[in-house]
């Protein structure tokens, strides 16, 4: 009775010693930043502010969008979705909405560790359970690419959390609400609605249902777009968009990386000036991730995995992929781990890939606060090569566990199979 009541009071300690790491970390953040106050689209900040700008034009009758400022890098590039979000509050002040801002963002980074932790709950032993939650929220909070997206204020937190919850739901059979929450991250960012590729993944439960979720949910932007500026305001919705594709900040992309190794930028000394080699490392990066999607979408097993490998490619592709999206290449991460930890036995692939993706972490640590080093445009397309190394080993551990483990029950029914027939008696 003691030894029981000993192992449940540990066990409680346990998940109070893992909640208290994740708030001392999320603390942490929200002391560094909540003496920012954001007075430019530029900065500290200035993504948030840009957002709370829109909301005030839109608030005074004005359009959101400025073409001349889009192509000086700094316009409002995004639906008018955030903009409406912020307008019953657009009147308070810039100091009290940007710690609120940080508060919820931090508060979505924590409810993806518990999401996460949810799911793996019934597969991981009692003691594994508090152990895992701690490391997704250790590894949420406190990471390099999560403190250069609260520094500029932006809402890849929000569509993270949106996407995990999405693909949570596709995991559990609902594939109605997963299109939808995947249509309404469309909504807050563009791009999110490439990862409706996930629903072109062979044998994908509730396809048509999960297809039109999605479709409806993502015609939120153009039709807000066109609530607040007419048929002129819906052009200029997608004039921008497709304007912001072409941004002068560095890209961590199949795009971006070539052209920052091999053509002359304010970023970086190319390695070399090659138009060529531009044009064929190009070709040559894109036919890659396309591979590796085909290969998620033809061949892989786990709905969760290949939904955030999809994401990760997606992610690899964009025109424009900034620094702080390395941050949707870690519920590749949280999956490996709980691979590694669930299996009853040492599954060599998981392990191998968890030991992959901490280096990665580990790697990618402080990356948001290095000076760049203009000698050495390589260094600089660091994160880009970090995230496709990890990027093509889960796509190509995950295919090739799923093989092992299909001829391994290929081999075991065999082997029943002739036993069977051996010990049958003759005729």
């Amino acid at each position: 009775m003691t030894s029981e009541r000993d192992e449940r009071a540990l066990y409680r300690g346990l998940w109070v010693a893992a909640g208290a790491a994740a708030l001392y970390f999320g603390l942490r953040q929200y002391m560094y930043f909540k003496g920012v106050v954001p007075g430019t689209p530029v900065g500290e900040g200035g993504d948030f502010f840009a957002f709370l700008t829109a909301a005030r034009d839109i608030a005074t009758g004005h359009s959101p969008y400025d073409i001349a400022l889009v192509h000086k890098g700094y316009g409002y590039v995004y639906s008018p979705f955030l903009a409406i979000l912020l307008l019953p509050v657009h009147t308070l002040s810039v100091r009290l909405l940007w710690r609120s801002w940080i508060v919820l963002s931090l508060a979505a980074l924590a409810a993806c560790a518990g999401l996460f932790a949810w799911y793996g709950s019934p597969s991981l032993r009692r003691w594994h359970r508090p152990v895992f939650f701690a490391f997704v929220a250790l590894t949420a909070l406190d990471f390099g690419p999560t403190k250069w997206e609260l520094y500029n204020g932006q809402t890849d937190v929000f569509v993270l959390l949106l996407l995990v919850i999405s693909s949570l739901a596709a995991e559990r059979n609902l594939p109605g609400r997963s299109g939808v929450l995947m249509g309404v991250a469309a909504a807050v960012k563009t791009w999110p609605v490439a990862v409706g590729l996930t629903l072109l993944r062979r044998g994908q439960l509730g396809r048509k249902r999960a297809a039109l979720g999605f479709v409806i949910a993502s015609l939120v932007a153009p039709v807000l777009a066109l609530a607040i500026g007419g048929t002129s305001g819906m052009v200029s919705f997608f004039k921008v968009t497709v304007d912001g594709s072409s941004q002068p900040d560095p890209s961590y992309s199949v795009w971006g990386t070539p052209k920052v190794l091999f053509s002359v930028s304010r970023l970086a000394v190319p390695l070399t000036v090659s138009p060529a080699l531009r044009i064929v490392s190009t070709i040559f990066l894109v036919a890659v991730v396309g591979g590796l999607l085909v290969i998620v979408l033809r061949w892989s097993d786990s709905s969760l995995l290949s939904y955030w490998n999809v994401v990760g490619c997606v992610v690899l592709l964009l025109p424009v992929s900034h620094l702080a999206y390395t941050m949707y290449f870690l519920p590749l991460l949280w999956i490996w781990a709980l691979r590694a930890l669930s299996s009853p036995s040492i599954d060599r692939v998981s392990f191998f890939m968890t030991v992959l993706m901490v280096a990665w972490w580990c790697f990618m640590y402080r990356w948001g606060w290095v000076e760049w080093p203009e000698e050495s445009s390589f260094h600089y397309m660091y994160p880009f090569f970090a995230d496709f190394t990890v990027f093509t080993a889960s796509v190509l551990c995950d295919h090739f566990r799923n093989r092992t483990i299909e001829a391994s029950s290929l081999s075991t029914s065999i082997t029943r199979r002739v036993s069977a027939e051996a010990l049958a008696p003759a005729e």
